[in-house]
């Protein structure tokens, strides 16, 4: 047989430290790669999604831009019974304060694909076990504030490498 069940989680919130490199400049749009470490958030399962992302961007005008992510995320867990990897996709805004400074506002939607669980069920001592089945699957939403920091070569202030951040 097989168990379906929904377990929601309370989740609060956390840290995360992300990098992002410049791999497509343009006047409008630009194009980068980005890796993501979660530290585990506090809830009722420990958890931690560290993903890789491309993040391309479009400027709105001299001080604001849209942000697009889409990438790989593997999940670390205490739960044995939680898949392992995830896709994510998220959607955001930059605002420029200042040459380095910036602040961004951030949703992604982390969406794994179901695990399937064995175990075994004894009813009573006297009955006989039997196998059950049952699948996890997670959809994980965060809205993220950072505080984002472009890194600048000393002999070149256009230098395409930007962004360590924190969230």
């Amino acid at each position: 047989s097989i168990i379906d069940s929904k377990v929601k989680y309370d989740i609060t919130s956390g840290l995360a430290f992300s990098y992002e490199h410049k791999i497509i400049s343009k006047e409008k749009f630009n194009f980068f790669l980005g890796s993501e470490i979660m530290l585990g958030k506090k809830s009722d399962v420990s958890l931690a999604f560290h993903s890789m992302y491309l993040m391309p961007t479009y400027k709105i005008n001299e001080s604001s831009d849209i942000l697009l992510r889409f990438g790989y995320s593997v999940l670390n867990s205490n739960d044995n019974f939680l898949p392992t990897s995830a896709y994510m996709i998220g959607l955001g805004s930059e605002i420029k304060m200042s040459d380095t400074w910036s602040i961004n506002f951030f949703n992604t939607l982390h969406q794994t694909n179901s695990k399937e669980n064995n175990f075994e069920v004894c009813p009573s001592p006297i009955q006989d076990c039997s196998q059950e089945l049952m699948f996890s699957e997670i959809k994980y939403s965060k809205f993220s504030i950072s505080l984002v920091y472009k890194l600048v070569k000393k002999e070149d202030n256009n230098s395409p490498r930007r962004r360590g951040r924190n969230s």
